[in-house]
């Protein structure tokens, strides 16, 4: 495996993946923003560290989604259903071992960035990252149960405005 091979497979599975640039690190970048009273604090380095934390763990969470989701899709797309095809996992395109190391590679990597920052972005991407995880884990599964689904998604995106609110000090 080399490494050209190894980005070319976690492009592909970011790409199927859009919906983490906007509903996630787009708001804890404005959170960011905002709480930094207008740009008064902006620090250029803390904004592109909550927004790289934040898109990590959001990837490693819909990477998992992906995972756990694998039966479902293939079974899907045995009844007619495109969705399955365009992602790299239903298609054959990315092993499921690979796809494991880029769930462990994003999530621990946007944990380390999250440190960095300060505890209190690091607590709320943990509970971000636990969060996810539960929305697609067997016996939990939030995303099949009734309204759960919307408040889990819901719930991550608070926590998405949250850690840039955080990142920049705190919400004043």
């Amino acid at each position: 495996m080399s490494i050209k091979d190894f980005l070319n497979s976690f492009i592909l599975c970011a790409r199927s993946r859009p919906v983490v640039l906007f509903v996630y690190t787009w708001p804890a970048f404005i959170s960011y923003l905002i709480a930094s009273q207008g740009g008064n604090a902006f620090n250029p380095l803390a904004a592109f560290s909550v927004t790289l934390s934040v898109a990590l763990v959001s990837f490693s969470i819909y990477f998992f989604n992906d995972l756990m989701d694998l039966q479902d899709d293939l079974m899907n797309q045995e009844l007619g259903n495109p969705t399955p095809a365009s992602r790299p996992l239903g298609s054959g395109r990315v092993s499921s071992e690979r796809l494991k190391s880029f769930i462990v590679l994003t999530g621990v990597s946007g944990l380390i960035v999250a440190a960095s920052i300060s505890l209190d972005v690091l607590v709320l991407q943990s509970i971000f990252i636990g969060l996810g995880f539960l929305y697609s884990m067997e016996p939990v599964r939030l995303k099949k149960r009734f309204m759960m689904k919307q408040l889990t998604i819901a719930a991550g995106c608070v926590l998405a405005n949250l850690t840039g609110a955080m990142a920049a000090g705190g919400i004043t």
